[in-house]
């Protein structure tokens, strides 16, 4: 989808969107230079997108794509199978992190994700392997956009990393315009930079701070839309986006379900990987990757040089994401999750249902953990009667209920609970 002048949605049609990633392909390995791609490999990608672009002209042409529609509304697209280009997967880090796809980067403060993120950026950018690889791809042009380091701190922290700077995009966190930077609003120009420029990968830390100011984060429909821009624009590149997420307050059992916020930004994301703590070692664990096989987990130290943390990698491991959540514990998790819920309900009473949903995607828990909770606080279960028949049971405090509002301490969500 693409905004028309009079900010309407339009839907461009498979084949024409096809053309338009190949052709954007094309015009960017032509603009490329020797430090980039060299000049055989250039000539040999040419003609090869020069072949698909032709072979898909021919395609629509000959009327290899079909759709089925009414008189007076939209019809579906179909494009048959035999008609689809194969296109095997392409690995900016092998089996971590997919090119032309978003990544996740989950960890907790000071364990090191950030480091890490400078650590690959400054390996793409001067030639060297990846950790886990012995076959470097050849130097290639990175960026970062931090809201939490000055570029000061990022460039002493890349150099030590051994960047070649001059080959390292540090990306203000306002557009042009002077208009903050968000995954909606900054997603074509930050796609358009990645063309461009040939970026291999763009790192956002954190990405939470980069959501529009208005977002609900915990609506997946609306973070869904959010984000759709951006995946469309890396999708057309070989670039990985590299997206550094902080973890949920509370223990969880799945590794997946670490990361704070909607489920859907982990939904969006084709891999994630997390950086933890086992035993006082740092480790890199692969918890999500959608294009192939987990790769084994990377213990790493972080070492100080010249007054800056440097990444150190050591040897695999066979712990999983999974291992390194950790279970805290049913009562330091209904703690936390006890003191939330009275803050939550402090001012006025609030949708159970919501309340309980908010509550176990934030800390990562049951919902049987939040009712416990909600027991242990005496929370009042008002009915649907006193607020209309269409409002939701609502949950308030006792000292809050107040005159009028009859209640009952809170049982399950069981019995009609909305």
């Amino acid at each position: 989808m693409t905004p028309s002048l009079n900010g309407a949605v339009r839907h461009r049609d498979p084949e024409t969107e096809e053309l338009r990633k190949l052709e954007s392909r094309r015009a960017a390995v032509r603009k490329s230079d020797d430090q980039v791609m060299p000049a055989d490999e250039r000539r040999e990608a040419d003609e090869q997108l020069t072949r698909q672009i032709e072979e898909l002209r021919r395609q629509v042409e000959a009327g290899g794509r079909e759709t089925a529609s009414g008189p007076d509304r939209p019809g579906l697209v179909v494009v048959k199978a035999s008609e689809a280009r194969e296109m095997p997967v392409e690995w900016v880090w092998h089996s971590r992190f997919p090119a032309g796809a978003i990544s996740l980067l989950t960890g907790k403060p000071d364990d090191g994700k950030t480091s890490v993120a400078l650590d690959l950026m400054a390996r793409i950018s001067d030639g060297r392997p990846l950790p886990g690889e012995s076959i470097a791809t050849g130097p290639r042009r990175v960026a970062i956009l931090s809201t939490e380091d000055r570029f000061s701190i990022l460039r002493g922290r890349l150099g030590v990393a051994g960047a070649r700077l001059d080959r390292v995009g540090l990306i203000e966190s306002n557009l042009q315009d002077g208009s903050p930077f968000d995954v909606r609003s900054g997603a074509e120009a930050l796609g358009r930079r990645i063309r461009d420029e040939q970026l291999r990968m763009v790192v956002l830390d954190p990405i939470s701070a980069l959501l529009p100011s208005k977002l609900d984060s915990h609506r997946d429909a609306a973070v869904r839309e959010v984000f759709r821009p951006m995946v469309s624009e890396v999708g057309e590149t070989d670039c990985a986006l590299v997206a550094i997420r902080h973890p949920r307050k509370g223990a969880a059992s799945d590794a997946r379900d670490a990361g704070l916020g909607s489920v859907a930004v982990g939904a969006l994301a084709r891999s994630e990987l997390l950086v933890a703590r086992h035993e006082g070692r740092r480790v890199l664990a692969c918890a999500k990757q959608n294009y192939g096989p987990k790769p084994p987990a990377i213990f790493f130290e972080i070492i100080e040089r010249d007054r800056n943390p440097l990444v150190v990698w050591q040897e695999e491991t066979d712990l999983s994401a999974d291992d390194l959540t950790g279970e805290r514990g049913e009562t330091t998790n209904r703690a936390e999750v006890r003191q939330a819920l009275e803050e939550h309900l402090r001012d006025k009473p609030q949708p159970a249902r919501d309340t309980a949903t908010y509550l176990c995607r934030e800390f990562g828990v049951s919902e049987s953990t939040v009712q416990r909770a909600a027991r242990e606080l005496g929370v009042l279960r008002i009915p649907p009667e006193v607020r209309g028949t269409k409002a939701p049971y609502m949950w308030a405090l006792p000292e809050s209920g107040g005159p009028g509002q009859p209640g009952k301490v809170v049982v399950s969500h069981s019995g009609g609970d909305r």
